[in-house]
Formats: structure tokens, C-alpha cells, sequence
């Protein structure tokens, strides 16, 4: 049990799973439109057309969307070591 503990693969895992949890919490109270977007395209699975339908954004925007989530995630991620 206690190599489990300290294998460095189940560290990193518990480490991406704290900042994942903390990512969404943020999102969810600063950037509601991010929050919505990965809400549904990542748990919920919906297509883009369905998306942009939902968030009243076309596809350009709906592209910028995703273009500024990911630079937010990375730049954070960066910010804690885990990248």
C-alpha cells in the first residue's frame, strides 16, 4: 500500500486530478462560458453545431473559445509545476 502511495505516476495523476477539480471550480464561478463549453463538450459529449447552438456563438467564435481555454489550462498548468 504504501508504494502505491508514493509511486510518482499515481503522484502526478493525483496532482492533475486536484487541478482539474480546482479548474472547474474556477470556471464555474469567474468564466461561466468556459464552464458551459467544457460541460458539454466534454461531459456531456455534444457536438460542436450543438455547442454553438447552446451558447449562441458561431463557429469562428466558438474556436476562440477553445483556443483561450486551453492557453488559460496550459498557463495555469505551467504556473504549478505540471507541465
Amino acid at each position: 500500500v504504501i508504494k502505491l502511495i508514493e509511486n510518482p505516476l499515481i503522484l502526478e495523476y493525483k496532482r492533475w486530478q486536484v487541478f482539474v477539480k480546482r479548474m472547474l471550480v474556477f470556471l464555474s464561478l469567474y468564466k461561466p462560458t468556459f464552464y458551459k463549453y467544457v460541460f458539454l463538450k466534454f461531459m456531456q459529449k455534444k457536438e460542436n453545431d450543438e455547442i454553438s447552438k447552446v451558447l449562441n456563438l458561431d463557429f469562428k467564435h466558438l474556436k476562440i473559445l477553445k483556443v483561450k481555454l486551453l492557453e488559460l489550462i496550459y498557463k495555469n498548468a505551467k504556473l504549478r509545476k505540471l507541465v
